[in-house]
């Protein structure tokens, strides 16, 4: 288990989000890498910030269902999902009005 869980891409075009394939990932939840599509649909057209991104993470934990191992159980691995997944889309934004 090496690496992070949750990877950080936006695209924006006319202020909004828009959507490319390899836009969100996720890492050590399964035994390879997942698209969170459930995620990308859910940001899809908002303008990037605080609000937009809280459904976005819940839907991007609702649609995975993650192994757990020595290091970690299920439930643990799908919160910290949650947490990375919301910081990677925070940092992402942070850049774009940066």
């Amino acid at each position: 288990m090496q690496g992070e869980l949750a990877g950080r891409h936006l695209v924006l075009g006319d202020g909004v989000v828009k959507q490319r394939p390899e836009q969100r990932g996720a890492f050590g939840v399964g035994d390879t890498p997942l698209r969170l599509s459930a995620a990308e649909q859910t940001l899809e057209g908002e303008k990037p910030n605080a609000t937009a991104f809280a459904p976005v993470v819940q839907a991007g934990m609702a649609g995975v269902t993650p192994q757990g191992d020595i290091h970690a159980d299920a439930r643990y691995r799908r919160a910290l999902l949650g947490t990375l997944l919301d910081r990677a889309l925070q940092r992402a934004n942070e850049r774009i009005y940066s």
